[in-house]
Order: structure tokens, then sequence, then C-alpha cells
């Protein structure tokens, strides 16, 4: 069974039999949330084999109260450092150190079980929801109090990447509230927030289409084809907000479009995109994929249902679709002043092409700064 089960599952059980009733030993009436959540194949439910070469095994976050934390932290990491077991379901409750060459990621590590007074050198974090939400998004502590009045140019600045990575992954226990309550408010973007998204990814799209059959037209078979791979990505990626979900890092994008609703009348024509060497075929095909997303946003109400078409693209022998109006009625649905004030390049995540650096947090400040004026002008 350790050889096949999941990571989510492995640590649950981790927790319910063993670090639990330790706790509870020690402290019966502590309050206090327990997840695997961060970073980690694991955490979306994807991991396999491949994802056990590192960072994958027996850890945890433990949430405490933060009027508790200082006099409970040291003492509960002393007690699971003496009492854990060496091994659970065949897997080492111990960690080797951080390795400097490879990003610090850590191993686990077996330990010498006949050895007196060993301790267990564990991977549960003890921690409280203000200060992971802080190390993660630069939050101070005002915001942690108030998420549900984030401004919109906070909102814009997270990482798509880092929400996910709050919101997913699994909550064991919480009888106190904090940890279930945060990843509730931050589960998907408030509905102004998902309107500019949509109109970010509708931005990209309208600026690159007609340039596929443009550059094919003219036998630049390597330009049509980087195009439409652009193109594809970008429909995915509206996909996830159609059906309001966080759009993962490169490594998951694939697979966890494929759990969409949307992706089973999607997949068909993205995938002959990708296949066909034919500038004219992807034509019509990105056309197919843009009629079937553009219904969407009227099923789901975004928008009034018109005539999409397509269109010829002015004289030329180019068609696209009619997305006008489409864009019209999504920018009319913008609350105030963001009718005319916002630019719609949606969030940092729709135009920064190198994602890891929207997880330095020196970097928030910055990009905070920047939406600030943007939305001002």
């Amino acid at each position: 069974m350790s050889n096949t089960i999941k990571g989510l599952d492995l640590v649950e059980k981790f927790f319910f039999q063993i670090v639990q009733p330790i706790i509870y030993n020690k402290y019966p009436k502590l309050r206090y949330g327990a997840a695997l959540l961060g970073s980690g194949s694991e955490v979306l439910g994807f991991d396999d084999e491949i994802s056990r070469d590192h960072d994958w095994g027996l850890r945890l976050f433990l949430f405490l109260d933060p009027a508790e934390m200082h006099s409970v932290r040291h003492s509960l990491d002393v007690i699971l450092r003496k009492q854990l077991p060496p091994v659970f379901m065949g897997h080492s409750t111990n960690w080797g150190d951080p390795d400097p060459e490879d990003n610090n990621t850590m191993m686990p590590q077996e330990i010498d079980t006949e050895s007196v007074g060993i301790e267990i050198n564990h991977r549960i974090t003890i921690t409280t929801v203000k200060d992971y939400l802080k190390k993660l998004f630069s939050f101070n502590g005002d915001q942690v109090q108030e998420l549900r009045n984030l401004s919109i140019n906070v909102w814009i600045r997270l990482s798509e990447q880092q929400l996910l990575e709050f919101t997913a992954g699994r909550v064991y226990f919480d009888n106190l509230g904090e940890l279930t309550d945060a990843r509730k408010l931050l589960e998907y973007y408030p509905e102004t927030i998902w309107k500019i998204v949509i109109l970010g990814e509708w931005n990209a799209i309208t600026e690159e289409h007609v340039f596929m059959a443009r550059c094919g037209s003219r036998g630049d078979s390597i330009g049509s084809t980087i195009i439409s791979t652009f193109l594809v990505s970008r429909i995915m990626r509206l996909a996830f907000h159609l059906e309001r979900k966080y759009v993962p890092y490169s490594k998951w994008f694939g697979i966890a479009f494929k759990e969409l609703p949307i992706s089973e009348i999607l997949s068909p024509p993205l995938e002959k995109i990708l296949d066909t060497s034919s500038w004219k075929e992807r034509e019509e095909l990105l056309i197919e994929a843009l009629s079937l997303v553009m219904r969407k946003h009227a099923e789901i109400g975004l928008i009034e249902p018109y005539d999409y078409g397509p269109v010829r693209f002015h004289s030329r022998e180019f068609f696209i679709m009619d997305w006008s109006r489409l864009i019209d009625q999504l920018k009319e649905n913008l609350p105030g002043n963001l009718k005319r004030m916002f630019q719609p390049i949606g969030t940092i995540n729709q135009f920064i092409a190198y994602k890891n650096i929207l997880a330095y947090n020196q970097f928030h400040r910055s990009a905070e700064k920047f939406f600030e004026e943007l939305l001002s002008e």
C-alpha cells in the first residue's frame, strides 16, 4: 500500500493516527488547524513515483492560534521530535538537511532506531495563518484580518500558483477555523477581479489571433506554429477562469486542464491545432475553439449572446471571431471608473513571462504600486 498511496492520503493517516494523539495527550484543549498545502505535486493530487525523489513524504502544517503560538510552539516541536515514531507506513518521519546544491530540497532519511535518545528531524511546520500568508503573499497584519476587503491592486498582483498552493491540498482538522476561513476567502477571485482576468485573456488573444494566418500565408511555418501554440495556451487559460479555477504553472497546466468540465469539448480542436501543419486548418480550428468559449461566456451570464462570427479581418482573406461586442460587454460589467481606467492586461500572471519572479516577496510591493498607478490613470 505504501508504494502506491497518494501523498495527501498518506499524510492524512499520519496525522490522525500519530500526530493528533500526540498533540491531544499534551494539549487536549489546543485549537489549531492541520493541513498539507503549499508547493509539491501531492498538494494538487498529481504525485506519482517520480514525485518521490524530493520533498515528498510525511510533512504537515500546524496552524496555531496567534495568542497561543509563543507558549506552545517550542514545547510542541520538542514533543514531536521525541515522540514521533521513526517510520510510519514504510516512510521515514525523519528528514535530512536541505540540499543547498539542489534548491534546498529535502529527502526523508532513515535513522538508527536502536540509538538511545534519538530525536526525529520532522517536517511538521508549526506556524499561524497570519505568518504563513505574510510569508507567501507579503500581506501585512491588516490584510490578513481583512481578506474580504483586499483592494483590486493587491488581488491582481497575487501569484495564481501561490493562491492555488494555499487553497488546494487538504485540511485534516481545524477547530480554530482561521485556516478554513482564509482558504475560503482566497478560493477564487472576487467578481470584479474575475472579469478583469477574463478581459486580460481576451486582450492577449485578440492581439495575436490574425498573426497566425498572416505568418502562415507568407510561408512562415515556424512563426505560424509559435503563434498558434500561444493562442492554444491562452484559450486554455481562459477555460480555467471560465470555470473559476486558478491556473497552475506549466508542469501541471495540461493535466489540470483535462480535469475542467469544459475541456471535454475544447480538447479536440485544441489538440488538432497543435497537430496540423496547415495554417488554414489552424484558422478553422481556432474559430471552432473560440466559438465554444464565447458561447460559454453567454451560458454563465458574462455576456448576452450574439452572432459571434467568424468575420473577415478588414479586406483580407483571414477570418477571426467578432469579439468586439464581447469585450465591450465585459468592460461594461466592470464597476464604476474601471470602465474607462482599466487597461485590459489582466493580472500580473497574464503578462509576466518569468513566473518564478511572482514568488519573490520583494517583487510584490513594486507590483502593487504598479497596479495602483495603472488603475488611477
